[in-house]
């Protein structure tokens, strides 16, 4: 699990999110509320449908964010979120604390990593 967790608030521009994933080398960062809590998740697929169908410079995550997205606590089990990463298609999961507060994500790749560790 990655616990330097790189995350937007619901009321940031798309434009602000362009620059984000970019510089970051990220493709996709969760969202939260003014208080930390999970309120959706935004990726570069959602950022894309943007730029070619509407304004860039104006249009808040807040609409084009997925709300209520699968997430997982500390203690959930690797399988579980594997499977649930394999089945949707994600490139990762948001953690969360027992209040829905970001405290990290696990990528495909920190999965690959703890599989070859164990090897």
């Amino acid at each position: 699990m990655s616990k330097k967790v790189i995350a937007v608030h619901q009321d940031t521009t798309a434009i602000e999110l362009a620059k984000i994933l970019y510089e970051n080398r990220i493709s996709g960062v969760p969202v939260v509320d003014e208080n930390g809590y999970l309120v959706g998740v935004v990726s570069e697929r959602d950022l894309l449908n943007i730029i070619f169908s509407g304004n860039i410079s104006t249009t808040k995550i807040s609409e084009i964010m997925t709300k209520n997205p699968i997430s997982f606590t500390p203690e959930t089990d690797l399988d579980k979120i594997s499977l649930t990463i394999s089945e949707h298609g994600f490139r990762r999961v948001i953690i969360v604390d027992n209040e829905n507060r970001v405290i990290g994500i696990v990528s495909r790749h920190d999965i690959i990593r703890i599989v070859l560790d164990q090897q």
